[in-house]
């Protein structure tokens, strides 16, 4: 039997993290009106998939999460706001943040802060003009980076 991985998908609201969970699953991109993810114990919010990595196969656990204040720092923390959630038991995760709004890497850098799991952080929206200048971008998402060695950044379109 292949490893089970669970992932969890965060960030601000209106990030795109649906829709990346949506075009990795099913390999397609569906731009139909944004509806916010409201209850990360939905069936509705749980997605899996099989991929390959280094020639190893995986089962993956895809949770979309919605826009939560703070990561959980403990198992109390986690009951009472994310039952059945088990943020705190991932694998690994994603947090995706949109290059036209500051805020939403402020969303990522306040929540990565523990750097104690494998993470990455995913740049959406890269097609659009952008309200921050490439080297403004490069630097802010840079020093976070540094800072926390564990973060992997991949900006994808």
């Amino acid at each position: 039997m292949p490893p089970f991985v669970k992932v969890c998908v965060l960030g601000s609201t209106g990030v795109g993290k649906t829709k990346l969970i949506q075009q990795f699953v099913y390999n397609y991109y569906d731009d139909d009106q944004y509806e916010p993810t409201t209850a990360a114990n939905s069936n509705d919010n749980i997605y899996h998939s099989s991929t390959m990595i280094n020639g190893n196969l995986y089962h993956l656990k895809i949770v979309d999460m919605p826009a939560i204040k703070q990561f959980p720092t403990d198992a109390t923390a986690e009951w009472s706001q994310y039952q059945q959630c088990h943020l705190r038991n991932a694998n690994a995760y994603i947090f995706c943040f949109d290059l036209n709004s500051p805020l939403t890497f402020h969303y990522v850098k306040c929540n990565t802060a523990s750097g104690k799991d494998p993470t990455i952080i995913k740049i959406n929206n890269t097609t659009l003009p952008r309200t921050m200048s490439p080297s403004g971008t490069d630097q802010l998402v840079r020093r976070h980076s540094d800072a926390n060695p564990s973060n992997r950044i991949c900006q994808i379109s």
